[in-house]
């Protein structure tokens, strides 16, 4: 992830304040040039001058500009829009050809509302949704892989992240089981069939890593390796993929769960199609969806 545009989106909650020297770090190992933006919503504008509220929120973006500077990152633009929050930091995000987006999760609700949900949905760009009540750094990153052409893209950034911060790297491939009622097979049968078929999906997922990481590890000759301080191990893993994911995120005390998206406009995370709402929702992590 180094020289990107990361675009920074705030509301100008104490999360971000009180973690600001924290996020400058991460920016700094990024090596990326950062901007910010701060959308006042309509409402606001009713009791104060548009203008009144606009100069005071250029000033802390100024600030905010100022103090990432003193970490030696190389800043951008502080840009104030008004009107639909999502859509302002979509828009300014395509037209600062924006690499990633990065917004703040909520203590209580993991998501900030409809607009984090929705940049999420929406952007172009990748998304970061960043969990100031959890996140300690880049120790340890978790990704969720379905074998697919966005999933090896995920895995590629995974894997750059974890190489830049020396971060412990998990991959999981999570396969839900059927009702093996509806298999016609006693338990034990289909015990055995899952576990046979757990060694063929192993041995498959193995390739697609290897496969996947030529360019980014050319040297790589095994998917489990230690090399230029990068620690990496493969899961293959049974269950419902989001309960699975995020279980194993949170047990794994992961900093960050790097995940696919397919398309432009419609979050299809991986295989998981329609539960990835429930990993947005329910993630007590941060999160990169990589676009």
């Amino acid at each position: 992830m180094r020289n990107k545009h990361i675009l920074l989106a705030t509301d100008f909650s104490d999360a971000w304040a009180d973690r600001l020297p924290e996020i400058a770090q991460l920016f700094t190992a990024m090596q990326s040039t950062v901007s910010v933006i701060h959308v006042l919503t309509s409402p606001f504008k009713v009791w104060l001058q548009a203008e009144t509220l606009e100069l005071a929120a250029q000033e802390r973006l100024e600030h905010w500009l100022a103090l990432m500077r003193e970490h030696n990152i190389h800043t951008g633009k502080a840009l104030v829009r008004s009107g639909n929050a999502a859509e302002e930091i979509i828009a300014v995000a395509r037209a600062l050809h924006i690499d990633v987006i990065m917004i703040a999760a909520d203590a209580k609700r993991t998501l900030l509302g409809s607009t984090a949900e929705a940049v999420v949905r929406s952007a172009e760009a990748s998304v970061w949704v960043y969990h100031t009540q959890h996140f300690r750094g880049l120790r340890h990153i978790v990704c969720a892989c379905d074998m697919s052409a966005a999933s090896a893209k995920a895995l590629q950034k995974a894997t750059s992240l974890a190489e830049e911060y020396r971060a412990q790297l998990d991959v999981l491939y999570c396969l839900e089981l059927p009702d093996t009622n509806t298999l016609g097979m006693s338990k034990e049968q289909a015990e055995e069939t899952y576990r046979q078929h757990k060694a063929e999906l192993r041995r498959e997922f193995d390739n697609f890593v290897r496969i996947s990481l030529e360019q980014t590890l050319p040297e790589q000759s095994t998917p489990e390796h230690k090399q230029n301080g990068l620690t990496m191990t493969l899961h293959v893993v049974w269950g419902k993929p989001s309960a699975t994911i995020v279980e194993f995120a949170r047990d794994a005390h992961a900093d960050v769960i790097v995940l696919g998206a397919k398309g432009k406009s419609n979050l299809q995370i991986l295989t998981l199609g329609s539960t990835a709402h429930n990993i947005l929702r329910t993630a007590r992590n941060s999160l990169l969806i990589v676009r």
